[in-house]
C-alpha cells in the first residue's frame, strides 16, 4: 500500500515496487494523473495496480482502504505513507493559521490512521512493515515551515511509541532488529528521496 502516491516521492517509490515485480495498491486525493502513469506500466510489466481516490485524513477512509487491499490481496506486507503539503513556506508570525489544521492532517495524522488501519492486520500475521515519510525539519526544525516540522516530530515520536508499546505487549519476538524509528537516507539509487521513520513487525 502506497498513500499519497500521486505526488513526486510517492509515484518514485510506486514505480520502482512495480519494477521489482510488486503487486501494489496505491492511493490519491486529488490529482489521479501519476498514479495513472504507474497503472499503465504495471500493466505493462503484467503485475497487479489498484488504484484509490482515498482522503487519508480520514480515519473511516484509511480504514476502508486497508480493509479493501486485504480482500483484495489476502494480506498487506508494508504500507508507505508519502502524504505531504506544499507549503506555504513563509515565517510563522506570517502564516495564515486557517491553513494548519489541513497541514497537520495531512503530514501527521495520515500517517497515524495509516498505521491504525494495517497495524493490527500485520501483528496477527506477524509480519509487515509500516514506512512513513517525513523530514529532517522534524528533528532540527525549519524557519520557513514550524507547522510542517512540528507535524514531522511528531511523526518520529508516534512511530517510536509504536515500537515500544508492541514490545511491551509481547510482540517483541515478531519485532524485525532493523525497525523503527530510524532515520535512514538513501544515496540516490533507492526509491526514498526523503527521511523515513520505519516500524517493522
Amino acid at each position: 500500500m502506497i498513500a499519497g502516491a500521486n505526488g513526486g516521492i510517492g509515484s518514485h517509490v510506486a514505480e520502482v515496487l512495480v519494477e521489482c515485480g510488486a503487486t501494489t495498491a496505491l492511493s490519491f486525493r486529488n490529482n489521479s494523473a501519476r498514479v495513472e502513469e504507474v497503472r499503465t506500466k504495471a500493466a505493462s510489466a503484467g503485475t497487479k495496480c489498484h488504484v484509490a481516490q482515498v482522503d487519508m485524513t480520514s480515519i473511516d477512509a484509511a480504514a476502508r482502504w486497508a480493509e479493501s487491499v486485504v480482500n483484495m490481496y489476502g494480506k498487506i506486507d508494508a504500507a508507505v505513507n508519502c502524504c505531504g503539503s506544499n507549503g506555504p513556506f513563509m515565517l510563522f508570525a506570517d502564516q495564515d493559521p486557517s491553513g494548519w489544521r489541513e497541514m497537520l492532517d495531512i503530514e501527521l495524522m495520515s500517517s497515524v490512521y495509516l498505521s491504525k488501519a494495517v497495524v493490527h492486520h500485520m501483528v496477527e500475521r506477524k509480519q509487515g512493515r509500516i514506512i512513513s515519510l517525513g523530514s529532517d525539519s522534524g528533528k532540527v526544525g525549519n524557519s520557513g515551515s514550524s507547522i510542517s516540522a512540528a507535524a514531522r516530530g511528531g511523526l518520529q515520536l508516534v512511530v517510536a511509541q509504536q515500537r515500544v508499546f508492541h514490545r511491551s505487549s509481547g510482540d517483541d519476538e515478531c519485532l524485525n532488529k532493523s525497525g523503527g524509528p530510524e532515520k535512514k537516507k538513501d544515496d540516490g539509487d533507492g526509491p526514498l528521496g526523503d527521511y523515513a521513520a520505519r516500524f517493522s513487525i
